[in-house]
C-alpha cells in the first residue's frame, strides 16, 4: 500500500496535508505528462526529418530503424494520453496518483527496451540507452513530488531485465566487464534523481509545517478573540443602587480564563454575588465556566429564593455529574446582601476567604466552610452558611487565588495576610476593586501566574454605625 509522506505523528494535520499534497502532485503530474509529450513530439519531428532526408540513411535497415523509432514515439504519446485522460484525471487520492505515476513511468521505461531488443545489432550496454533511462528518471524526479523510493520503484524491473540481458551477453562473449560495468553504473545514474526527490520532500515538509503553524496560530488567535468576547459577555456590569455598590475587575492570565463572577438582584431587592474559580487555565477552564454560568442562570431563574449554601450545593451536584469525570473542579463563594438591614449571608466552597472591612477599618475574614465543587457526591456534600450584620459603609471583598498567589520579589507569594493588610489600608470610598488590583500589580514581579478576579460589594443602607 502506498503511504503519503509523513508530516506529523498525530492525525490533526493529516487531512490538510493530504489535500495540499494531492493538489501539488496533480499539478506536477500534469506538467510531467505535458513535458514528456512535448519531448516525444520533438523527437518524432527530428526522426521525420531524418527519414525524408535520404542522404542521412545508407540502407533500408537504417530507414526501418528510423520508422520503428517514429512508431515508438507515437506509442509513447498514446500511452501518456491514455494514462492522463483515462486514469489520472479520474484518480482522487494522492496515493492513487502516485500509483498512476509509477505505472506511467514504468510503461514509458519499458518502451526504451523495445528498440534495443528489436535490433540484435544494438548493444544493450550502449550509453544511449542508459542516457534515455536515466533521463526519464531525472525528468520524473524533477517534476513529481514523490519520495526517493517511489521514484526508484518503476525502474527496478527495468534494471533487473537490463542486467539479466547484459549477464546473458557476458556469458556468451566471456566478457564479464560488461556486467561489472552495468552493476556499477546503474546506482550512480539514479543518484541525482533520488537526491532531488529527498531534498524536495524535506523542503516541502518544512514549508508545510511552517505555513500550517502560521495559519493555525492566526486562526487560533481569531477564534480566541471571538471566544473572549463571548466569555466577557457572561460577566455582569458594575452597578449601584440605593442598597449597595458592586464593582469588580477581571484579568485573565491568557486570552481566556477560568474565573467567573455573577451578580444579580434578589427577589427582595438585595444583591447577590457568586464568584467561581475553575481549576486550570485557558480554553478548557473557560468552556467549563460557560457551562457553569448556564447552570447557574437556570438555578436562579427556577428557584430565585435559594440561599448561598443551597446554590453552592446545587453547583456541586452539577460539577460532580458533569465535569469531575474530566478532572475539572472549582472553588466558589456566594454572598447575599439583604436590603435595608445590612444582613449578609456568605457560603464558601474551598475558595479564598472573603474579607469584610467595617467603617472603622477593622477587617474580618470569612474562611471556607465547604469542600471544592465537584469533589463529593451530592448526598455527602454540605456547605455551611454564616451571617454578618454590616454597617453602612462596610465593604465585602471577594477574590480568586490568582490574587493571593501573585509572586513578588524573590518569588514570595503575596498571600492572604498581605492582601488583608492592603485592604485595611487602601481608600475604599472609590473603586476599591481597582485599588486592590493596583496593589497586586505593584507587588508582582513578572507576568501573571493565574487568572484574577477582584469583586467588592459596598453596603449603602446597612445598620447604623456604632
Amino acid at each position: 500500500m502506498v503511504e503519503s509522506p509523513e508530516i506529523e505523528s498525530s492525525d490533526e494535520f493529516r487531512g490538510e496535508y493530504d489535500l495540499a499534497w494531492e493538489s501539488w502532485l496533480r499539478r506536477r503530474l500534469t506538467s510531467l505528462c505535458s513535458v514528456l509529450v512535448a519531448l516525444s513530439i520533438v523527437e518524432t519531428v527530428a526522426l521525420l526529418i531524418v527519414l525524408f532526408d535520404t542522404t542521412d540513411l545508407e540502407n533500408d535497415a537504417e530507414r526501418f530503424e528510423v520508422i520503428f523509432g517514429i512508431v515508438t514515439k507515437f506509442l509513447e504519446i498514446a500511452v501518456i494520453s491514455v494514462f492522463y485522460f483515462g486514469f489520472i484525471a479520474r484518480t482522487k487520492t494522492p496515493q492513487g496518483l502516485i500509483r498512476m505515476a509509477r505505472l506511467l513511468v514504468g510503461v514509458l521505461g519499458a518502451t526504451l527496451l523495445v528498440e534495443p531488443l528489436a535490433f540484435s545489432d544494438q548493444d544493450l550496454v550502449d550509453l544511449g540507452f542508459l542516457a534515455n533511462l536515466f533521463f526519464l528518471h531525472l525528468v520524473s524526479s524533477l517534476l513529481l513530488p514523490w519520495s526517493p523510493w517511489d521514484s526508484i520503484r518503476p525502474f527496478v524491473p527495468l534494471a533487473i531485465i537490463w542486467i539479466l540481458v547484459v549477464a546473458s551477453t557476458s556469458v556468451q562473449d566471456g566478457d564479464w566487464s560488461r556486467l561489472a560495468y552495468a552493476s556499477a553504473i546503474m546506482p550512480l545514474g539514479f543518484f541525482p534523481g533520488v537526491a532531488i526527490c529527498g531534498l524536495r520532500l524535506y523542503r516541502w515538509r518544512r514549508k508545510f509545517r511552517t505555513e500550517t503553524a502560521v495559519r493555525g496560530f492566526l486562526s487560533l488567535r481569531r477564534e480566541l478573540k471571538q471566544a473572549r468576547s463571548i466569555h466577557e459577555s457572561l460577566l455582569p456590569d458594575p452597578s449601584r443602587d440605593e442598597h449597595a455598590t458592586f464593582d469588580f475587575v477581571f484579568r485573565p492570565m491568557r486570552d481566556l480564563g477560568g474565573d467567573y463572577i455573577h451578580a444579580s438582584t434578589l427577589p427582595d431587592g438585595g444583591k447577590r454575588l457568586i464568584l467561581i474559580d475553575v481549576t486550570g487555565h485557558g480554553l478548557a477552564s473557560a468552556m467549563t465556566v460557560t457551562r457553569m454560568s448556564g447552570e447557574l442562570e437556570r438555578l436562579i431563574a427556577e428557584t430565585p429564593d435559594l440561599g448561598p449554601s443551597a446554590i453552592l450545593e446545587s453547583l456541586n451536584q452539577y460539577m460532580n455529574l458533569v465535569t469531575s469525570q474530566h478532572g475539572v473542579f472549582a472553588t466558589a463563594i456566594a454572598v447575599d446582601l439583604a436590603p435595608g438591614t445590612g444582613r449578609c449571608r456568605i457560603a464558601n466552597a474551598g475558595h479564598p476567604p472573603a474579607l469584610i472591612r467595617h467603617p472603622d477599618g477593622e477587617v474580618r475574614r470569612v474562611e471556607s466552610a465547604g469542600m471544592i465543587l465537584g469533589a463529593l457526591e451530592s448526598e455527602h456534600y454540605t456547605c455551611e452558611e454564616v451571617e454578618h450584620d454590616l454597617e453602612t459603609g462596610s465593604v465585602v471583598l471577594l477574590y480568586t487565588d490568582g490574587a493571593s498567589e501573585t509572586r513578588g520579589p524573590n518569588g514570595l507569594l503575596l498571600g492572604d495576610d498581605r492582601l488583608e493588610q492592603a485592604f485595611r489600608e487602601i481608600d475604599v470610598r472609590r473603586e476599591p476593586a481597582h485599588r486592590v488590583l493596583k496593589f497586586i500589580d505593584d507587588y508582582r514581579v513578572g507576568p501573571p501566574g493565574d487568572d484574577i478576579v477582584i469583586a467588592t460589594l459596598t453596603v449603602l443602607d446597612g445598620t447604623p454605625n456604632a
